[in-house]
């Protein structure tokens, strides 16, 4: 793919992890945090495995960037619930606990990025 058409891709979900956590926020008063976790665990099972069937079948563009779309907005949803419900009984130590779920993703990032060797 061009490198137009890759940056347009990227913007484009982008724009799906803005959508997966702004429905949250909007649709918070209307449906429980446990149900969006649910919706976007699911969307995320659906999505993978109709991107894991298109992979294998090799099929166009379009067929593999519409699952992806999907998938990046339960990313979107799940990190956004998931976040909330692990603060909601932290009320006593809320700081702290919000420092250790911001910290953690880089202490996994530092951990895993020497794994990774150059497949060139």
């Amino acid at each position: 793919m061009s490198p137009q058409v890759f940056s347009l891709l990227f913007g484009v979900n982008g724009i799906a992890l803005i959508i997966g956590t702004q429905s949250v926020g909007r649709l918070n008063d209307y449906i429980s945090e446990k149900t969006f976790l649910k919706f976007g665990l699911t969307l995320s099972n659906s999505a993978g495995a109709l991107l894991l069937i298109a992979l294998l079948l090799k099929a166009p563009l379009i067929a593999v960037a519409i699952p992806i779309f999907f998938l990046v907005a339960s990313i979107g949803i799940i990190s956004t619930t998931s976040f909330a419900l692990a603060m909601e009984t932290q009320g006593h130590i809320a700081g702290s606990a919000s420092a250790l779920l911001g910290l953690l993703p880089f202490v996994l990032g530092s951990l895993t990025a020497p794994l990774v060797r150059d497949c060139r």
